[in-house]
């Protein structure tokens, strides 16, 4: 009986971790940053039931990672902009300007989870993304994501950027 019960502990501490106050482990920046994506991602979908496909959480986990520098960007700090959206309203107090780029747009968002359901209800109804949308509701379980970035040309300007963005995703 003893060994059963040192052979469960084993596994618990293996599969667990070693016991912990709670006190003793502080999350990184990078945590931080995935659990506030994830909550507001969480939120969008609680908030959104009627929907045909989720966009997956690693496609807005590696978009806003790379976007925003971990959330470290001055759009993402200033504005919630974790996406680098732009905009083409008329009011400041609606959007950012990039240095040296003056006539450039970028969206301020209310609070810290407007950019992601921002972006979330973008790919999932903006014609620009239906072919995104429609591989990603065709791929079930399994998104073949370096396919799936493919689908977004109109998102981005540097050639660079799917595989900058892949390669996060895969390290997720």
């Amino acid at each position: 009986m003893i060994r059963y019960f040192g052979t469960v502990l084993l596994m618990l501490v293996i599969l667990c971790g070693p016991a912990s106050t709670g006190s003793d482990h502080i999350p990184t920046p990078q945590q931080e940053f995935k659990s506030l994506i994830s909550k507001c991602y969480n939120s969008y979908y609680e908030k959104n039931t009627h929907h045909e496909a989720d966009i997956p959480l690693a496609l807005v986990l590696g978009i806003s990672i790379h976007e925003s520098a971990w959330g470290k960007s001055r759009f993402s700090k200033e504005g919630y902009n974790y996406f680098g959206l732009r905009t083409t309203a008329k009011d400041k107090k609606h959007y950012m300007t990039p240095k040296g780029a003056p006539n450039v747009k970028v969206a301020k968002f209310e609070d810290r989870c407007g950019s992601v359901h921002f972006f979330i209800n973008l790919i999932s109804t903006d014609e620009r993304y239906s072919e995104l949308f429609n591989f990603i509701k065709e791929s079930g379980d399994y998104v073949d994501y370096e396919k799936a970035l493919t689908f977004m040309n109109v998102y981005y300007e540097d050639p660079t950027w799917p595989k900058k963005v892949l390669n996060i995703i895969r390290g997720l």
